[in-house]
């Protein structure tokens, strides 16, 4: 007589899921530490992604240092995002940061053509309008205060805007 033996199917105590890039994206955004968003962000952008995907992470480095006000790292970042896709929030996020870094010029090209991609991005309008005031171009800012009246969303910065137009 033979013994039969019972092979039992023994289950993992835990599954591990991998995480999809959009996940670790998610992950490296919302992280408290930046150094270790920065890290997640190197370890997607290590990874054959298409480009929309690279300059989201690009642009998101790129706001890690503007908030910690290290502006020439931000601005390489932002630069690297628009190599692999023109995007209104690329052009826009390199205008901050050159007006930041009072290249004013380049900053005003940068919101002009983010408003080309998006004509009613309202917060170009807003900075592109304050930005030109500054620099003594009144004319042209007058059209970017209007246009903020008319579709910007925030109403302490839509009064700021009429203030300007009235004047």
């Amino acid at each position: 007589m033979t013994e039969s033996k019972i092979l039992e199917f023994k289950r993992p105590q835990k599954i591990e899921k991998i995480p999809t890039l959009e996940h670790l994206i998610h992950t490296a955004f919302n992280h408290p530490n930046q150094k270790q968003a920065e890290s997640l962000y190197n370890q997607i952008l290590a990874q054959d992604i298409n480009s929309g995907l690279r300059a989201r992470c690009y642009i998101n480095l790129g706001n890690i240092y503007y908030y910690q006000k290290e502006l020439r790292r931000a601005k390489h970042f932002y630069r690297q995002a628009l190599e692999f896709d023109k995007t209104k929030e690329g052009w826009y996020n390199q205008g901050n940061v050159l007006e930041e870094l009072h290249k004013y010029d380049e900053a005003i090209t940068s919101y002009y053509k983010s408003l080309e991609l998006d004509p009613n991005y309202e917060v170009v309008h807003f900075n592109l309008a304050r930005l030109l005031a500054m620099c003594g171009n009144l004319w042209e800012s007058k059209k970017h205060w209007l246009r903020y009246t008319q579709i910007g969303s925030n109403p302490h910065k839509r009064k700021i805007a009429q203030e300007f137009l009235e004047d």
